[in-house]
């Protein structure tokens, strides 16, 4: 089961790294999909929304709320997944079922620490997820 989880980590690891080398987008990202949410991949998300201590607003942000992937070193992928949640052990505050490769042509810095803005954030991948520090399935 184990191996069978990292096999699974590996494969998405893999996809990002494949996807940053190709070079098609200017800004990548990874994001939590909320539970309920229908996404496929080549889907263009919506605008997120700002929070207030805890507490989602009705004020959208001018694109999809993402954990900035800086580079295409293997350390920035890892560590965006970490940022995320989808490394056994992590803690954010991120939640959904699912964690989804987003990009774009533009981001901008958010609030927290590590955010990107994506306008337009169109998604390139999709896996399984259980939430916050639990491996990608």
């Amino acid at each position: 089961m184990m191996r069978e989880t990292m096999a699974k980590v590996e494969t998405a690891f893999e996809t990002i790294k494949n996807h940053l080398d190709a070079g098609e987008f200017d800004v990548y990202g990874i994001c939590a999909i909320p539970r309920g949410y229908k996404v496929a991949v080549g889907d263009v998300l919506p605008e997120s929304y700002v929070w207030e201590d805890g507490t989602m607003t009705d004020e959208p942000l001018k694109g999809t709320s993402a954990v900035h992937i800086a580079d295409e070193s293997d350390s920035a992928i890892k560590k965006a997944l970490r940022r995320v949640g989808a490394k056994k052990g992590a803690y954010s505050g991120y939640s959904g079922n699912k964690i989804a490769l987003v990009a774009g042509t533009e981001g901008f810095g958010g609030e927290e620490i590590g955010e990107v803005i994506i306008p337009d954030a169109k998604v390139l991948a999709i896996w399984p997820w259980k939430g916050v520090g639990h491996e990608i399935d």
